[in-house]
Order: structure tokens, then sequence, then C-alpha cells
């Protein structure tokens, strides 16, 4: 049931997260269902458009990658456009319809019921190492001033000083 406000709040976070870092230009790729896959179609289909919500949500329209899902769920791909117009895959937020019943996750619904949760995987910069070679990329090499390892430096102008 919270399965479309929580992944509105993680695409926003995400978003908030590489505009804090200077990308304005990020796109979303939607992976849908795979040919082989785990779960029942009314599962997927409310994971999808809970996700495509999400991107909605965040005021971006998601470009479709058809059958590119995981075999346990759909995705979201989160691709930043650097300064000179490189794209790069970094985050992604997705659903998972499979892990939690192996595990044998439950919850007890407002009814008394068991019912199997959804699990969301996110990952906000994919892998650290790539996002600072894309952010110092990005940045030609000067970081934004709150993120530079040398903010101000003194210098003396002549000996006597």
């Amino acid at each position: 049931e919270q399965i479309t406000e929580e992944c509105v709040a993680v695409t926003r976070l995400i978003l908030d997260i590489y505009r804090d870092f200077g990308f304005e230009d990020v796109r979303i790729k939607f992976a849908d269902r795979p040919e082989k896959r785990v779960g029942a179609d009314e599962v997927w289909d409310r994971a999808e458009q809970a996700l495509k919500a999400a991107s909605k949500a965040a005021g971006i329209d998601y470009i479709s990658n058809p059958g590119e899902g995981a075999f346990y769920g759909p995705k979201l791909e989160f691709v930043l456009r650097d300064a000179i117009g490189r794209d790069w895959q970094c985050g992604t937020v997705q659903v998972d319809l499979n892990l939690p019943g192996r595990l044998g996750a439950y919850y007890i619904d407002e009814k008394s019921a068991k019912r199997t949760p959804v699990m969301l995987h996110r990952a906000i910069f994919g892998s650290l190492e790539r996002f600072f070679a894309i952010l110092l990329e990005h940045h030609a090499g000067r970081l934004p001033l709150w993120l530079a390892p040398v903010q101000a430096v003194v210098m003396s102008i002549t000996d006597r000083q």
C-alpha cells in the first residue's frame, strides 16, 4: 500500500542529492518486467505503476527501457549528464518482489492477515568511486567549495612577509 509514496520519497531524495552536487540534467530510465521473472503480474503492475508515479512526481519524464528490469522487479535508473554532455548511469531504485518472501518476512495488515512486504533497493550513487570520478569530470577538477579538500590558501607576496 505504501509502495508509491516510498518510491516517490526515494526518487526525490536522489534528485535532491544530485542537485546538491551540481547535477541539474538528470534522466530517469524505467526498466520494466523481463520475459523471465518471478511474481504475479498484478504485483508487477503495482510496482511498475509506483515507479512511473515516482518519476512523474519528480517532474521528469522517464525513458522506457522495455524488458530490462531485474527478474525480481522493475527499476528506475538515474542517468547523470556531465558538463560535456556525456551520460552516466548512477543511482537506481528497484522494487524487489522476490526476496521478502524467500526470507519469510511478513507483516500483519489492518485485517490481522499475514502479508508479504515488498522490498525497495536504493543505490543513490551507484559505485561511490565512479560517482566521484563523474563529479570531478563534471566540475573540471574544481570541486564545489563545500566539498573541496583545500578551500583557501594564504600566501606571502614577498620574502619579508
